[in-house]
């Protein structure tokens, strides 16, 4: 480990680039004692690795914190053998979603690294700026072409209150990695005050107000980095490939075992085209054991065996399983038909969750032979906030991480997080969830063709349970450091921490059905279908012998 003064002359400290902005060379070498093999290498005149310099950091611009006090804390080369209780269990965590995410050769680990910016104070840092104008350190990460980088910003003593993460910047329009030797990246800085208060303008613009304009970050705050070698290809070729380590490349339709109360396998022979049919659609990065498994517990006895059997309303019940990231709606859609041997005589019912309920809307309006009857939904994600600005995206995977950390969900976000914003958010899965994008439009703002069946949409919203913050020390740090005021701004005053409850409740086309949850109910967004309030109102909703419009 390194330790630098901040209070040492600034020619010991500090380096100026050619464009002239100030930074620190991270490395087991202080500015003052630089190689020319280094400063070639942070000048661009060298793409070789050394052992002197791993990055540098510096203010992003100026906006960003100035006059620098303190101490600064860093790693020299790295560290190759990260355990708990050195490096903190959520590190130990991500570096394990880093190897089921990346064929790296057996002989290479990922290496951590760290800048502890604890002990760092500021003179001067802007106390009310646009939320795209906030104060930012800037790292620059040296890499090869064939190494990958993960890095966040974790907090507490061992990472217990949980990691932000931290996406690069773009390294060009096809997002390759062939020729970079570095990556870039924009770290935003709160102060350890907070927030006090946010604005949002006719434009949507956020305007942060905080509580000082000098001073330093919470206690504990850590910037980590880890870096590992993949192959030297694309983003989106990097994500297929994880994608496919994790056994999620792949689409699946299952069948709901009756005598056995298991989901099992269902080959496109043996689908009923004629029967009726209740369909689920799983939500983005999950699965159907993902997002339904609170409706299968204890097996025949289960919610599902009870709709399954009661009224004798359906012959089959079928969950699909589809790619959320790197395909499209109409591209899901096509493959449930192919999973299925082709379409259905008779219309579906539907459950689903999040983005499955912007698939089911597709299904209704557009898909000949997948026409929908009813269709219950929770969590419709009717427009994701966090997606409407770039500069979002980052802080929506940090969330959905801690929702799904211990799930091979949880790695799919990881293995996002490794790449630029841009790319995330125009993936063709997501951009749907983005607001006003034309993809959301083409299911939210389009009327139900004639001559189709008319669908009865059930929507159940949700707003989070702030009790829950009390002991989710990850949650309770938003509320503490007044982030939770940014989030609200992005998404609602209510909301269940990824979908506004208002948006959940949006329904275009088709009817809105009776005794849907007028008030939403205190919930997570993964917790919807563990609470038998909705599990009961969604059971009435398929089963009512009644009309649903």
């Amino acid at each position: 480990m390194r330790q630098i003064s901040l209070d040492a002359p600034d020619d010991h400290v500090w380096r100026c680039s050619g464009d002239g902005s100030k930074y620190i060379p991270l490395g087991q070498t202080a500015a003052d004692r630089l190689t020319m093999g280094a400063l070639d290498r942070i000048a661009h005149r060298s793409a070789g690795p050394t052992r002197e310099v791993w990055g540098t950091l510096g203010p992003w611009d100026e906006q960003s914190p100035r006059g620098w006090k303190g101490t600064l804390r860093l790693s020299n080369h790295g560290n190759e053998y990260s355990t708990p209780t050195v490096s903190g269990p959520e590190t130990v965590a991500l570096i394990n979603s880093v190897h089921r995410t990346t064929a790296m050769p057996v002989h290479e680990r990922v290496i951590e690294r760290f800048v502890d910016l604890s002990e760092l104070e500021f003179a001067a840092c802007a106390q009310a700026y646009k939320l795209s104008e906030q104060p930012s350190l800037r790292l620059t990460l040296f890499v090869r072409p064939d190494e990958g980088a993960l890095v966040y910003l974790q907090h507490g003593p061992l990472g217990e209150e949980g990691a932000d993460f931290i996406a690069p910047q773009t390294t060009g329009p096809d997002h390759s990695c062939s020729r970079r030797d570095r990556l870039h990246y924009r770290i935003p800085m709160l102060l350890s005050g907070g927030v006090v208060s946010v604005d949002q303008t006719a434009s949507g613009e956020l305007h942060i107000a905080t509580a000082s304009g000098q001073g330093g970050l919470p206690p504990h705050t850590v910037l980590k980095v880890l870096t590992f070698q993949r192959e030297n290809s694309p983003s989106y070729e990097v994500l297929r490939r994880a994608l496919s380590r994790l056994g999620r490349d792949k689409h699946k339709l299952w069948r709901w075992n009756l005598q056995q109360g298991i989901w099992e396998p269902a080959a496109a022979p043996s689908v009923k085209p004629s029967a009726k049919t209740l369909l689920f659609l799983h939500g983005t990065f999950s699965s159907t054991s993902g997002s339904f498994a609170p409706l299968a517990e204890s097996g025949t006895w289960s919610w599902l065996e009870n709709v399954a059997i009661a009224r004798q309303r359906y012959q089959q019940v079928l969950a699909f399983d589809h790619d959320t990231l790197l395909e499209d709606l109409a591209t899901n859609a096509q493959q449930l038909k192919l999973a299925a041997g082709g379409g259905f005589t008779r219309p579906l019912d539907v459950v689903t969750h999040s983005r499955g309920g912007l698939l089911a809307k597709h299904l209704a309006i557009y898909e000949p032979g997948l026409e929908i009857e009813r269709a219950a939904m929770t969590a419709c994600a009717n427009g994701v906030g966090y997606m409407r600005s770039i500069r979002n995206v980052s802080r929506f995977l940090s969330i959905m991480r801690r929702f799904l950390r211990l799930t091979t969900a949880g790695d799919m976000v990881v293995a996002l997080a490794q790449h630029s914003v841009e790319f995330v958010a125009n993936l063709p899965g997501l951009k749907v969830m983005t607001p006003d994008s034309d993809e959301l439009r083409a299911v939210l703002r389009v009327p139900m063709p004639a001559g189709r069946t008319q669908t009865a949409f059930l929507p159940i919203t949700g707003d989070y349970d702030r009790g829950l913050v009390e002991q989710e020390r990850f949650f309770k740090r938003f509320a503490l450091n007044g982030l939770d005021l940014i989030i609200k701004a992005i998404l609602g005053s209510q909301h269940d921490w990824v979908v506004g409850s208002s948006n959940q409740g949006i329904v275009a086309g088709g009817y809105l059905a009776p005794g849907s949850l007028s008030v939403p109910i205190k919930t997570w967004h993964t917790e919807y279908y563990s609470l038998e309030s909705v599990r009961s109102t969604i059971q009435s909703f398929l089963l009512s012998t009644g009309p649903q419009k």
